[in-house]
C-alpha cells in the first residue's frame, strides 16, 4: 500500500479513537453486524461531502484490508440503523463493495447524536478556527455544556476553548478578520472586547499587514479599555506616522493642477490686475484662505483613506461564512453605500468638468515702452 495511503487511513483511525474517547459514556451495548443498506449517516452532521482523493485512499484501503474496527449508531423504527459517526466510511464501504458494517447499538437521543456530530467535526484536524468556533459555540449554547466540560471531552485546554467561543460571539468584522488571518485567534479574542467598530477596524488592518503583532494588540487593547486615545495605545512606530496606506489625494491633485487653476486670477475680474488684489488682502482674509485650503485637503485625505479602507474590508468579506439575517443587513448597507457613491462620484465628475471647462486666463500685455 502506498504511504499515503496508510498516513490518510491511519490519521481517520485516530480521528476515531479520539472520538470515541470524547463520546464514551461507559454505556453497555449490543454489536451486530448490519448491511450498509440499512445504514444512514447522522442526521445533524453537515458535512456529507469529501475530499475525492482521501475518498480513494480509504476505498482501496478497504478493499484490501476490509473494513476495520466498529462504528456506534442507533436502531431506528423500520430496522434502519442511524450512524452516530463515521459518514465517510460508511460511503467508502459502499464503494469498496462491502456488506455488512460492524455497529454498537445505543440508545442515544437527538441530543446525543447533535453533540457527536459536532465532536466529530472538531477532532478533525483540516477544521477552520471558524468551524471551530461554530461548533463550539452550538456545544456551549444549544446543549448547554461548561467550558470545563468541552475542554475535558476534546482534550484541550480550558484558553482553547474560551478562544473559540469568544470568536463564536464576536462582531462579524473580527470573525472576517480570523478567516483572513486564521493564526490571529488568540489577538482576535482581544480585539472582540472593543465596543467601537473603528478602534477594532484599526487593530484589526495593523494585525492583517503583519504591523502589529498578538503582545502589542493585547498591550493596545488594554491600553483603549483604560480610556487611552488611539493614537496612545498603539506603538510609537505606528502612532507616530500618518497613515500613508491611501495617497494624498488632495495634495497629489494640487501639484498635478495647472498654474491657472490654483491661482487666484481666474476669479479676477479683468480689469482689476492681480498684484492689487494680493496687494489689498488682509491679513485676516489671507488666514481665513489658508485655513480654507487646510480643511478641503484635509477632508480630501479623510475621503481617500474611508474609501480605501472600504475597498480593503469588501476584500476580505466571504460571504460563505454568513447565514442569511447577516446577508441581508450587508446587502442593505451595500445597497445605501451605492447610492452614496453615486452621489458622490457626481459631484466629483461635475467638479472635474467645472475645472476643465474654466479658460485660462489671459496673458497680461507687456506694457509699451
Amino acid at each position: 500500500m502506498p504511504r499515503k495511503r496508510i498516513e490518510g487511513t491511519q490519521q481517520l483511525f485516530e480521528e476515531s479513537q479520539l472520538l470515541s474517547a470524547a463520546i464514551s459514556d461507559g454505556e453497555q451495548a449490543e454489536r451486530r453486524d448490519v448491511a450498509v443498506d440499512l445504514l444512514l449517516p447522522n442526521r445533524f452532521n453537515p458535512r456529507h461531502e469529501y475530499p475525492s482523493e482521501a475518498l480513494e485512499e480509504l476505498v482501496a484501503s478497504m478493499r484490501e484490508h476490509g473494513f476495520i474496527g466498529a462504528l456506534d449508531g442507533r436502531e431506528l423504527p423500520g430496522g434502519k440503523v442511524e450512524l452516530a459517526y463515521g459518514s465517510r466510511r460508511l460511503l467508502a464501504a459502499r464503494q469498496a463493495g462491502i456488506r455488512t458494517v460492524p455497529v454498537i447499538l445505543r440508545n442515544w437521543d437527538d441530543n446525543r447524536f447533535r453533540f457527536i456530530a459536532l465532536v466529530e467535526n472538531l477532532v478533525r484536524e483540516d477544521l477552520s478556527p471558524l468551524e471551530q468556533a461554530q461548533a463550539v459555540g452550538e456545544l456551549h449554547d444549544a446543549l448547554g455544556m461548561s467550558i470545563r466540560d468541552i475542554a475535558a471531552r476534546l482534550s484541550k485546554s480550558k484558553s482553547w476553548v474560551e478562544d473559540r467561543l469568544a470568536i463564536y460571539a464576536a462582531p462579524l468584522d473580527v470573525r472576517q478578520m480570523v478567516s483572513v488571518k486564521p493564526d490571529s485567534v488568540r489577538a482576535a479574542r482581544f480585539i472582540a472586547r472593543l465596543e467601537d467598530p473603528a478602534l477594532r477596524q484599526r487593530l484589526e488592518e495593523g494585525l492583517t499587514a503583519e504591523e502589529l503583532n498578538h503582545r502589542q494588540v493585547v498591550a493596545a487593547v488594554q491600553r483603549l479599555e483604560a480610556g487611552a486615545a488611539i493614537e496612545e495605545a498603539l506603538p510609537p512606530q505606528l502612532s507616530s506616522r500618518e497613515d500613508s496606506s491611501v495617497p494624498r489625494a488632495a495634495e497629489a491633485a494640487s501639484a498635478a493642477a495647472p498654474a491657472s487653476a490654483a491661482s487666484p486670477v481666474e476669479d479676477t475680474p479683468a480689469r482689476e490686475p492681480v498684484s492689487s488684489r494680493e496687494d489689498s488682502q488682509s491679513p485676516e482674509s489671507a488666514a481665513e484662505t489658508g485655513e480654507a485650503k487646510g480643511r478641503a485637503s484635509e477632508q480630501g485625505q479623510t475621503l481617500a483613506t474611508a474609501v480605501s479602507r472600504a475597498s480593503r474590508s469588501l476584500d476580505r468579506l466571504n460571504v460563505d461564512e454568513l447565514d442569511g439575517s447577516e446577508l441581508a443587513q450587508v446587502l442593505a448597507e451595500l445597497d445605501a453605500l451605492l447610492a452614496k457613491i453615486a452621489r458622490l462620484r457626481e459631484m466629483i465628475s461635475e467638479r472635474l468638468g467645472q475645472r476643465e471647462s474654466t479658460p485660462e486666463a489671459p496673458a497680461t500685455p507687456a506694457a509699451a515702452g
